[in-house]
């Protein structure tokens, strides 16, 4: 059976959502504070974490750059902070999903079972290993390395550069990578591509600022293709 841990200080949420969660076919490992949580992942290494931000003790963000340290385990963040800042800070540290409360636990289940759909995806084609220069991408180990150094993206941010990567040269709409990388549940979240996109261009551009490798045709989608950037000229 699926494990998922909650991390959740408030008891009568977390006792609902577990019931629900457990209703699903899951088995929810339940945590009330930070560092409880931190030696829950630790001992039990679930498939997936949901991760309040407002702990006590050792609040949400320091609670994910531990798991950041220690493994690759999905991580959705459940807050009451929906602004747009907090979400790109959670997908800059490492997040899968953000999810704002209240939510409908029917809707939190279907974004579960999409970011572990896509964690446990594996690459398909006649060939696992994608390569544009001085960036490698291994579809069966999940693994990225640009200049020769490895790049670490969420399942998430891994899947979507995957995407992108099979169709280089060609505009990919957004509802297309929304699809494939996130499922139909997110079809009513576009800004969930432009995010995900932001944090890949970051992490790539860290080891190498020589190429642009992901583009945004304005009002059709994104193109992978490595393109000099000016400042590099």
């Amino acid at each position: 059976m699926t494990e998922l841990a909650l991390i959740e200080d408030d008891k009568h949420l977390t006792a609902l959502l577990a019931g629900y969660l457990n209703s699903c076919g899951y088995r929810v490992l339940v945590a009330h504070d930070g560092a409880t949580g931190m030696k829950l992942i630790y001992s039990r290494r679930p498939s997936l974490v949901l991760l309040d931000l407002n702990l006590p003790g050792h609040n949400g963000w320091e609670v994910l750059e531990r798991i950041r340290d220690m493994s690759d385990v999905p991580v959705i963040i459940l807050t009451a902070q929906g602004e747009e800042a907090f979400e790109l800070r959670g997908f800059a540290q490492g997040a899968d999903d953000f999810v704002a409360k209240p939510f409908s636990f029917a809707a939190l289940a279907a974004r579960i079972a999409a970011v572990l759909n896509r964690a446990s995806g594996a690459g398909g084609g006649a060939s696992s290993l994608l390569v544009f220069g001085e960036l490698r991408v291994d579809l069966l180990a999940k693994r990225v390395w640009c200049n020769q150094k490895q790049v670490h993206l969420t399942p998430t941010e891994f899947k979507l550069l995957a995407a992108l990567m099979r169709q280089a040269g060609r505009v990919v709409t957004s509802e297309t990578l929304i699809e494939e990388t996130w499922g139909e549940a997110y079809l009513d979240d576009i800004g969930c591509i432009r995010r995900c996109i932001s944090a890949i261009r970051r992490k790539l551009e860290a080891e190498d600022a020589t190429f642009t490798y992901i583009h945004n045709e304005r009002g059709m989608g994104y193109r992978f293709q490595p393109v000099r950037s000016s400042s590099a000229t």
